[in-house]
């Protein structure tokens, strides 16, 4: 008996899965409350560093940090955050605050 087969084997390019990345990110957004800055509620988060990141999400490095970047993340402290809606509100009512004080000219 004699047995033959053909295959076709396509190759192609994905896309890394970066959603997993931004859900992971949201776990634990950075909010300026007395919550965060307590040293119980900082062991608590789940925080990731750009090397957890490589390990964990089935991208490679540049998606990584391309996503991280369209996601507006930032390395605070050595681990990628994205800012709580909350502390999105409080960073622009700073800036207000800052431009009101300070007045703002215009060119």
């Amino acid at each position: 008996m004699v047995a033959s087969t053909n295959v076709h084997i396509e190759v192609k390019e994905i896309s890394g899965h970066t959603q997993q990345l931004r859900s992971l990110l949201l776990r634990s957004p950075l909010s300026f409350s007395e919550e965060d800055n307590s040293s119980e509620g900082a062991m608590n988060q789940e925080l990731y560093r750009t090397e957890d990141l490589e390990a964990i999400v089935q991208a490679s490095r540049n998606e990584i940090l391309e996503s991280l970047s369209k996601f507006k993340a930032f390395l605070y402290r050595g681990y990628w955050r994205i800012l709580s809606e909350d502390a999105e509100y409080d960073v622009v009512d700073q800036m207000q605050l800052i431009i009101r004080a300070e007045g703002y000219a215009r060119r």
